[in-house]
């Protein structure tokens, strides 16, 4: 005589449900690759990377010249100070024409974040 209590036997496929069932559980419990912190990337300078990388986006462009303008605005801030230095990122890009600023914010934040 066999031993087995077989009077509630698992359904056809019970067993393959329930792994399926704990894969997706491990999944979803796994740590999820995530870029680091942004004060960790400023730290390595992984933004003003970003950044650059976004202002040469306008390089070789009908926007070149629009790029010493910038510039010269964020050299006043720096050095001169006063009003200039109150600017905002958004007032030293408005000198940008408005296809160039969504160039470049465009690609700061798909690359940014």
């Amino acid at each position: 005589m066999n031993d087995e209590n077989n009077t509630n036997p698992e359904p056809v496929g019970f067993w393959d449900e329930m792994a399926q069932e704990a894969a997706k559980w491990d999944l979803s419990n796994s740590p999820k690759e995530t870029k680091p912190k942004p004060e960790k990337r400023l730290a390595n300078n992984e933004l003003a990377d970003v950044a650059c990388e976004a202002i040469y986006q306008l390089y070789h462009t009908k926007y070149d010249i629009w790029l010493k303008k910038v510039t010269n605005e964020l050299v006043k801030a720096i050095v001169l100070g006063g009003h200039y230095e109150q600017q905002t990122v958004g007032q030293i890009l408005s000198h940008l024409p408005p296809a160039a600023k969504k160039i470049v914010t465009e690609y700061v934040q798909s690359n940014a974040n």
